[in-house]
């Protein structure tokens, strides 16, 4: 069961990611740009397969016990123009997660070809869904974004900051861990039938 989730779970990563990639024509992108994306977008696909890895652990007789990659939930972008928020929306929903994008910058553009659950806001330091915000080398006000994020109720935001062009994707998911109790109603038979030969 374990398995058939991390297999739907990559596959609806790329699905969402080819819709995104699907509009490019009209994001208003330069050929140089959209030549850029689809490479970002061929690399974080990578990412996505990251999703179907599972671990088992040891443990203690009569467990199975997995470690598994899962999304984090709903990223904010928070970048300067279109082109910086297109490469956070493609890392973002790669990784399985929902978006949510500032309606500035022109980014209304992506508004029909973001996944269903993901969304355009005038405040998305606001949303309330917000558990991971992504944010671009030279955003501008970007310590004010910092404190905004750090002063809100509830969960705490993970800020990821675009180092040498790239995003951190290890952070954009999050591990979980399944233990499985195996042993029979009643004790482990097997174990209740071992012979003392001592």
């Amino acid at each position: 069961a374990i398995a058939n989730e991390a297999c739907i779970a990559n596959d609806i990563s790329l699905i969402k990611l080819d819709k995104f990639i699907s509009g490019i024509e009209l994001y208003g992108f330069t050929d140089v740009e959209k030549a850029d994306i689809l490479h970002i977008a061929m690399q974080c696909k990578k990412n996505s397969m990251l999703l179907l890895k599972q671990t088992e652990l040891s443990g203690p007789t009569g467990e199975r016990n997995f470690m598994f990659f899962d999304k984090r939930g709903y990223v904010g972008c928070f970048a300067n123009n279109k082109f910086a928020t297109a490469k956070q929306i493609i890392y973002a929903i790669s990784c399985g997660n929902d978006v949510v994008v500032d309606k500035g910058n022109g980014n209304e553009v992506f508004a029909n070809y973001l996944p269903t659950t993901s969304y355009l806001s005038k405040y998305p330091t606001k949303a309330p869904q917000l558990n991971v915000a992504l944010i671009s080398h030279n955003y501008i006000g970007i310590e004010e974004l910092k404190i905004d994020l750090a002063s809100r109720d509830g969960v705490i935001i993970i800020p990821i900051i675009e180092k040498n062009n790239i995003y951190n994707t290890h952070l954009l998911m999050t591990e979980r861990a399944v233990s499985i109790n195996i042993t029979a109603t009643g004790g482990n038979v097997q174990l209740m039938s071992i012979e003392d030969n001592i």
